[in-house]
């Protein structure tokens, strides 16, 4: 059919020149790839896809020990691993079942540094370990962490991260207090650092758009310290956290959900 305004075309009884229906064929077009777009996005980063723990932390803070424990409930002296280790345990969940869990450790040579990024959307809860005796492993575990808390996996997802200060055993080694303060210290040097010299081209990350020193009792995302030992098979909070999180991925949790688990 034809009209002063060209040919018609007929939908749901009702009649559009033919200009406005390849303006609705458009629009159609780009609706469905927005929607495709994002059922990619959940398959790619969804809950669904959670299910394993990560380590993390610098070299020789004892993340391998950590995890050969978690695997065996025994302890073993390890050396510093050169390729990513994953490993499955198991993890009570009630008196009569028992779930496999896996556990990813990467190493801490900063080129596997991108990796632990990358792993994130499929992780239930990262596990940054750290050496509190020594001062360089709690700085080298401030750039791993400011790394996790611009991601947008973790902050959209409010991905919990468990802090632990190994070595607990040892002499001088520092307690949560200290460790805290220092890596909010490292973390707040490092955002003003980044402010200063980002190009005009570059995007603000999480951490530098907020205006506010950062601080860990603020900060959204849910993250825990403990003291460990794993020398001394002292490791039952990390054990908990494992076993908390494991039970659902709250994608909505907040500062509630932290404070029940603490």
């Amino acid at each position: 059919e034809e009209s002063d305004q060209g040919i018609l075309f007929s939908l749901g009884g009702y009649d559009f020149p033919e200009a406005y229906t390849w303006h609705l064929v458009l629009a159609i077009a780009v609706l469905f790839i927005l929607l495709l777009g994002c059922c990619l996005g959940k398959k790619k980063g969804g809950k669904k896809n959670r299910h394993m723990f990560l380590i993390a932390g610098p070299n020789n803070s004892g993340k391998t020990s950590l995890i050969y424990q978690l695997a065996t409930k025994e302890f073993k002296q390890t050396v510093s691993s050169l390729e990513p280790v994953q490993t499955k345990i198991q993890v009570k969940i009630s008196e009569t079942e028992q779930k496999e869990v896996p556990i990813l450790d990467i190493p801490g040579h900063n080129h596997f540094r991108n990796m632990i990024m990358e792993r994130l959307r499929e992780a239930k809860g990262v596990i940054l370990i750290l050496d509190s005796k020594e001062e360089g492993s709690i700085v080298q575990s401030a750039d791993i962490l400011y790394d996790l808390l611009n991601s947008e996996d973790v902050n959209e997802d409010f991905l919990p991260i468990l802090i632990v200060c190994n070595k607990q055993d040892r002499t001088f080694a520092r307690k949560i207090p200290t460790v805290q303060a220092k890596l909010a210290t490292e973390i707040e040097q490092k955002k003003k650092a980044k402010k200063a010299t980002i190009d005009e081209n570059e995007s603000l990350g999480v951490l530098e758009t907020e205006q506010k020193q950062f601080q860990f009792e603020t900060w959204p995302t849910p993250i825990k310290f403990c003291e460990a030992s794993v020398s001394k098979c002292e490791i039952e909070e990390v054990q908990n956290f494992i076993h908390y999180y494991l039970q659902e991925f709250v994608s909505a949790c907040s500062r509630e959900h932290v404070k029940e688990f603490s």
